[in-house]
């Protein structure tokens, strides 16, 4: 299942498509990204976080944060400053809070210059089951950032290396 999410004048519009692989491109408040085959749509079309679960049962959680009009020049600095902190703490917080934190906060300029912040914790899922809790904060500029967080069973070094690369596929509809 292909989901393509657009914001269309203030108004959040989706679209169920057939997917056909990794090229599959997932699109919410202008963040294009290729995503994983096998993910449908959880959540009514207008929820934010938009929620996708995928056919291990992975749950998604996705919300892009956009300014409706630009920060001042100005104030730029200030902004990615404050985006900047979130990531190094409260990120890293939520992070510690769900387990045990085994892939601290890596920090990722990406080929075009936006910054990605990830984290990885070792959660419980039963006595016997191991899960994983992944999070990708990105950060385009001052005025739009993107949280992605992945939760499910398996290994959380296993799923970073699954998860992580889409991120390399990013990019912003102006």
């Amino acid at each position: 299942m292909r989901v393509v999410v657009r914001v269309v004048a203030g108004l959040l519009a989706a679209a169920s498509l057939p997917l056909t692989g990794l090229a599959d491109e997932l699109r919410l408040s202008g963040l294009r990204i290729n995503w994983l085959d096998g993910f449908t749509l959880a959540s009514k079309r207008d929820a934010l976080p938009m929620k996708l679960v995928g056919a291990a049962g992975e749950d998604v959680g996705i919300s892009v944060m956009r300014r409706s009009t630009p920060y001042p020049r100005e104030q730029g600095a200030s902004a990615l400053k404050r985006h900047e902190d979130f990531a190094q703490h409260p990120l890293v917080a939520l992070a510690t809070k769900r387990g045990e934190l085994v892939l601290p906060l890596q920090r990722t300029v990406l080929a075009d210059g936006e910054i990605l912040y990830c984290t990885g914790t070792r959660t419980k899922r039963s006595l016997s089951v191991e899960g994983f809790y992944l999070q990708f904060f990105l950060i385009s500029r001052p005025d739009v950032v993107a949280l992605v967080t992945v939760e499910g069973k398996g290994n959380v070094e296993s799923e970073m290396k699954r998860f992580r690369p889409l991120f390399d596929t990013v990019s912003w509809e102006q």
